[in-house]
């Protein structure tokens, strides 16, 4: 059941191939969420999907002075010293060929604590039916406030490297940092079964070479399968924890747990 409570001028949507969710939230009020989720029809495109989400959600409509809208889409980073806005098509392409095939246009998120900038792509039907209704809309990957987030908890003095892991619907992704910085950043999709889900993650701690009795795992979000890994990796890193989402961020609504994905509580509760 979607909350009903308060008002604002800002609309947050997150479009991913399985849902669309639409959310407004005051960040200086507490209790004033107002979110909703519209089934994708994986018959027709995305595009008509959110044309016709567009026109039966109520809290699409009104005038805002901000809109937000995180893709979710493969990424990849560039350092913020060797990004040119006008080369970004050209590494995108580079970098993850299969993923700008068709009618896509590329975009970017500047990860400031980072250095670093993030590139991301949105198909050019969908970005004009987001620009049709919503003339001033910005564009922003879901990762982008999960890193950012992340980010926050890493400090340049600490000797313990951290890998953050979190799964949403059937895709992981993967971030290590090192004395505060990101050294590597990874996604896997098909990860709804256990097994899939431990053998990337596993490859994923093997590349990076994880000291067992150093480094950290954090398990984040609310996710069945988080149970599972965490009682797994224990058995091989000890210093693997679930972060618990009332103490991940400030001012969390617990019921909102298991109907709104990680990234988007992160892009609503954090000043980003």
């Amino acid at each position: 059941m979607p909350m009903t409570i308060g008002s604002s001028d800002t609309l947050y949507i997150r479009i991913s191939k399985d849902r669309i969710v639409f959310a407004r939230y005051d960040r200086i009020k507490d209790s004033t969420l107002n979110f909703s989720t519209f089934p994708v029809n994986g018959s027709i495109s995305l595009n008509a999907n959110m044309l016709q989400a567009l026109k039966r959600q109520p809290l699409a409509k009104g005038d805002f002075s901000q809109v937000f809208a995180c893709i979710d889409c493969p990424v990849t980073l560039v350092p913020l010293n060797e990004f040119d806005d006008e080369e970004m098509e050209t590494i995108y392409l580079y970098n993850l060929p299969d993923s700008a095939k068709g009618r896509k246009r590329v975009f970017y998120d500047m990860l400031p604590m980072q250095n670093a900038v993030m590139l991301g792509c949105i198909e050019k039907d969908l970005e004009h039916v987001l620009h049709e209704a919503f003339p001033y809309i910005t564009l922003h990957s879901t990762q982008m406030p999960i890193l950012l987030h992340w980010s926050s908890l890493c400090k340049p003095t600490e000797k313990a490297g951290k890998v953050f892991v979190n799964i949403q619907e059937d895709k992981m992704t993967l971030a290590a940092f090192r004395e505060g910085n990101i050294s590597l950043l990874n996604s896997f999709d098909g990860t709804q079964e256990a097994m899939n889900a431990l053998y990337y993650l596993m490859n994923f701690l093997q590349q990076w070479n994880i000291q067992p009795t150093i480094d950290e795992i954090y398990l984040t979000g609310i996710h069945p399968l988080n149970t599972a890994l965490l009682d797994h990796l224990r058995k091989y890193y000890p210093n693997t924890f679930a972060l618990k989402m009332e103490k991940d961020f400030n001012r969390y609504v617990a019921t909102l747990a298991h109907e709104l994905p990680y990234d988007m509580i992160a892009l609503l509760l954090k000043a980003f």
